[in-house]
């Protein structure tokens, strides 16, 4: 079975030179976050900038630069968020240290936020009369959150651009909650015990006067009771139930399965404590912390500057039930031997390029007294694939 969503995952990137001036846009609820990037001499340019963005700017030259980069943006380069102007305002100038000799390769960054009351469903953008060396044009990246990034360029005869959300949102299964297992349980068919109460009522008021016709009427009533018995049937624990047993291999494979999917889903929520949340359905207490805290440092592409990977598809590969744990009768767990692959798209340089994962790991499923969760993990081999 594969299954396909996005969240964020590490993923390896090439190392190569990336263009003179670059951009990406990334869509919350709240806001819609615009980093632009490029070597300090052609965005000093570009944005007719009165001091050059490198080196120990003065606190007077600071300002002047932020003001103008902010009006800059707010009049020359207009945003719209559903068809409505929107204005940024300047979050943050990164401005390199070094001698102006080195402005061909050492970058600015500059971090604008617009504001918005939902998720943007569309976005313009318009940066006419780019120029300088290298910039021949501006290639960008957009990414609603939980989303995979998509790519696009601006150039002089085709400054603008326009971006719908039905043309990256893909389709995602609902996120299961943990497959519960089989309890111990009697139904209790509260439509025939209404029947059966009401027969011995008559027939006990029958059996006092004597009356056929009471007691007609409660054999009509145990009839009745007979008919009902599958009306308004409740199911009831008994309270010597005793601990789970073993689902059957199969029914073990489906239900890891569903843990395992609702793993990597977790990860396209929006906050920390939604992806906890998430987490808490299928995975034990024990383990929450551990999980949560390798798969977030896994979403940090530390060798390349913090580029950002998002899972396109999670594909099984191989595995099954370990015959080896598997004792039916025994305790209430069981091991998996899963091998999986991840393919994602990663953006960086304004540009989006695919990576795979290979995973292989052992995990162990054990019921809580409520639920089958994932009680450990144990990554045995993680291969990355060459870029595509």
């Amino acid at each position: 079975m594969a299954f396909s969503w996005t969240i964020p995952l590490i993923l390896a990137v090439a190392a190569h030179p990336g263009p003179s001036l670059w951009g990406d846009f990334r869509l919350s609820a709240t806001e819609a976050v615009l980093v632009i990037e490029g070597a300090a001499d052609p965005l000093t340019t570009n944005l007719g900038a009165p001091h050059l963005l490198l080196g120990r700017l003065t606190a007077a030259e600071r300002e002047a630069s932020e003001r103008h980069v902010e009006r800059f943006f707010r009049e020359r380069v207009p945003v719209e968020l559903d068809g409505v102007p929107v204005r940024p305002a300047l979050r943050e100038l990164i401005v390199q240290d070094g001698p102006p000799e080195d402005a061909s390769f050492r970058s600015a960054r500059i971090v604008l936020a617009y504001p918005c009351e939902r998720m943007p469903r569309k976005l313009s953008i318009v940066w006419p009369d780019f120029e300088g060396e290298g910039v021949d044009f501006v290639p960008m990246t957009i990414q609603r959150s939980g989303e995979p990034p998509r790519a696009f360029s601006l150039w002089p005869d085709h400054p603008g651009w326009t971006w719908h959300a039905d043309d990256v949102r893909p389709r995602r299964p609902p996120i299961a909650a943990s497959v519960p297992s089989d309890g111990r349980s009697v139904p209790l068919p509260l439509g025939s015990l209404g029947f059966v109460v009401a027969a011995l009522a008559a027939a006990k008021a029958g059996w006092r006067s004597r009356r056929r016709l009471a007691l007609a009427t409660a054999g009509l009533l145990l009839v009745g009771a007979a008919l009902a018995r599958d009306l308004a049937t409740i199911d009831v624990p008994l309270p010597w139930g005793g601990r789970p047993t073993l689902p059957a291999p199969s029914q073990a494979r489906a239900i890891f399965e569903s843990l395992h999917e609702n793993v990597y889903a977790a990860f396209s929520a929006e906050s920390e404590d939604a992806i906890y949340e998430l987490l808490a359905a299928s995975v034990v207490p024990e383990q929450l912390d551990a999980l949560y805290g390798e798969v977030i440092e896994s979403l940090i592409l530390r060798q390349d500057g913090g580029a950002v990977c998002s899972i396109a598809a999670v594909e099984p590969i191989a595995g099954g039930i370990d015959e080896a744990s598997y004792e039916v009768g025994g305790a209430p767990e069981f091991a998996v031997d899963w091998t999986w692959r991840v393919k994602g798209i990663v953006s960086h340089w304004g540009h989006v390029h695919e990576r795979v994962n290979r995973f292989r790991a052992t995990y162990v499923v054990r019921h809580d007294g409520e639920s089958w969760k994932i009680a450990d993990v144990d990554v045995k081999e993680h291969e990355i694939d060459a870029a595509r």
